[in-house]
């Protein structure tokens, strides 16, 4: 069995494996589990867009999350390589999130990030994070599904097909919803512009 482009041999169900054998108390897998773990985490980094955050490296975007997903070195509970990615696209998230209130504190407003929800909108249309933080914790209120979509999407830079793997969807299902949540966002953000 060949893997995607990015994915080792520890990826999905060696992964899980591997996860669950670490938690019956075996030291070796739960090493190799961290590392493919931080590798899957590295290639997310990486493969998030560059106009979302200027500021930061891919490295650095990588170790932010990997501190929010380990506090301490302590590894979270995980239950499959998908549960992981979608505590990674969280992680990104709110990383990027904090980055932009930190850089709004500094200078009340005058520094946010500008960053697009994808190539269907105008290069005009550039909200910030904080203001994409807000639609979808309004959002979230409705449909915590769409927002996952958009945590793995946007803020992981996973395709829709990856998306629909680490949420349990299909492919389609996350096309229709990342189209749901994109017109709820610009929705929101033209009302608060």
């Amino acid at each position: 069995m060949s893997t995607a482009p990015g994915q080792s041999a520890e990826d999905g169900p060696a992964l899980t494996a591997l996860i669950n054998a670490a938690r019956a108390g075996d030291a070796q897998a739960g090493e190799r589990a961290l590392a493919a773990t931080y590798a899957q985490l590295r290639a997310l980094a990486q493969r998030v867009r560059s106009g979302a955050v200027s500021e930061l490296s891919p490295t650095e975007l990588l170790h932010e999350a990997w501190f929010k997903l380990f506090p301490q070195g302590a590894a979270p509970a995980l239950d499959s390589r998908a549960h992981f990615l979608n505590l990674a696209a969280r992680a990104m998230r709110q990383v990027l999130v904090d980055l932009a209130r930190e850089r709004s504190a500094q200078k009340r407003g005058g520094d946010w990030i500008a960053v697009t929800l994808g190539t269907a909108l105008p290069a005009a249309d550039a909200p910030d994070l904080l203001a994409i933080d807000f639609a979808l914790q309004k959002l979230e209120r409705r449909d915590p599904q769409l927002v996952r979509i958009v945590e793995a999407y946007f803020f992981a830079g996973l395709s829709f097909e990856e998306t629909g793997g680490a949420l349990g969807i299909s492919e389609r299902s996350v096309r229709r919803g990342w189209d749901l949540a994109r017109a709820f966002l610009l929705a929101e953000l033209d009302e608060g512009a």
